[in-house]
């Protein structure tokens, strides 16, 4: 790993020169428009490294949002600023799609019940789909179910929930 550490740095480093590239926390940042060039320059290991630097960002990047999310909603400050629910102020402060405003809210406030999540999350070994299905049905009694929800498809994490979460058969209506 510390290896390709060292060369994912290698990998964004020959970026860091380009014109209007910005280095904020550790990621090369240059013009969105111009990175579809960039990646076009660059060598298959290259590419490779650093589309997987840039998953692991973006992994941390939304784990520390969701704490913050989580923060915010808790506090209900989005009353203190005109919005009747923390989704409307995702949706129309934050200008989140209703899809990825659900999404994250769901998992901000299942990352406040188990905030081991978060540090799964931010390790590649949960993912925000996952926080979402298992939210409803995890307790204190079957938390179990995280662990044994890491690194699963969100299909084997919904089969996961079948087998340990069994749900009353409905009845038949005529």
């Amino acid at each position: 790993i510390a290896e390709a550490d060292s060369m994912t740095s290698a990998a964004l480093g020959a970026t860091s020169e380009r014109k209007n590239t910005r280095v904020i926390d550790g990621s090369f940042m240059g013009d969105p428009m111009e990175e579809f060039d960039n990646a076009k320059r660059l060598t298959d290991d290259e590419l490779i490294l650093r589309l997987t630097h840039f998953v692991r960002e973006d992994r941390r990047v939304t784990a520390v949002l969701l704490a913050h999310l989580g923060e915010m909603d808790a506090r209900e400050l989005h009353r203190d600023i005109g919005y009747d629910s923390m989704f409307n102020y995702a949706v129309h402060a934050l200008h989140m799609s209703d899809s990825e405003a659900g999404l994250r809210l769901y998992a901000a406030r299942f990352a406040r019940r188990f905030p081991v999540a978060l540090e799964m999350l931010n390790r590649g070994e949960l993912h925000l789909t996952a926080m979402k299905l298992l939210s409803p049905v995890l307790t204190d009694q079957n938390a179990e179910l995280l662990k044994m929800a890491c690194l699963k498809t969100k299909e084997e994490v919904q089969l996961l929930i079948a087998q340990h979460c069994p749900q009353a058969d409905v009845p038949d209506v005529i």
